[in-house]
């Protein structure tokens, strides 16, 4: 009997499960959302859906009503979308054609808006041709703890 548990012990894989595991990259986003980096980044959440990502970003904020870049925060809810969407909406992959919001997990910091935290991304339908995504605050002790692998990306 000792000589069959010995046997069978030796084909037994002694790797750790952890180890077996595939490694979860979380991407970590840094940089400064603005009126030419927003098509980056909407494609950058476009592709990440129902996923986890990492935020580091600030949101540049209008100074005035013209601006092409919108962002603001109207009964605790943030919105930033690029202006005059609805004359190009009709052109495939527009990043004018989308709108990034979030309840939780941002504020406001120097007259920008400041998302440094991780997030999960939802897509909120489409509205009037507007594709809209909404990022849904996530508790960073539990990403951090988890093991995954956190991937710098600069948004460019």
């Amino acid at each position: 009997m000792t000589r069959v548990l010995v046997a069978l012990l030796m084909f037994v894989d002694s790797t750790p499960v952890a180890a077996k595991q595939a490694t979860v990259v979380v991407p970590l986003v840094r940089g400064e959302v603005n009126v030419k980096t927003y098509g980056t980044f909407e494609k950058f959440l476009s592709s990440h859906l129902d996923k986890i990502i990492g935020l580091q970003v600030r949101i540049v904020a209008p100074t005035d009503e013209r601006d092409q870049l919108q962002a603001g925060v109207d009964q605790g809810q943030f919105t930033a979308y690029l202006s005059g969407g609805h004359d190009v909406c009709w052109k495939p992959n527009e990043p004018r054609c989308s709108e990034i919001g979030a309840s939780t997990g941002f504020s406001y910091m120097h007259g920008d808006y400041v998302f440094d935290g991780f997030f999960l991304v939802k897509y909120g339908g489409m509205h009037q041709g507007i594709q809209s995504y909404y990022l849904k605050e996530v508790d960073e002790a539990t990403v951090k703890l988890s093991g995954a692998a956190i991937h710098k990306v600069e948004l460019k």
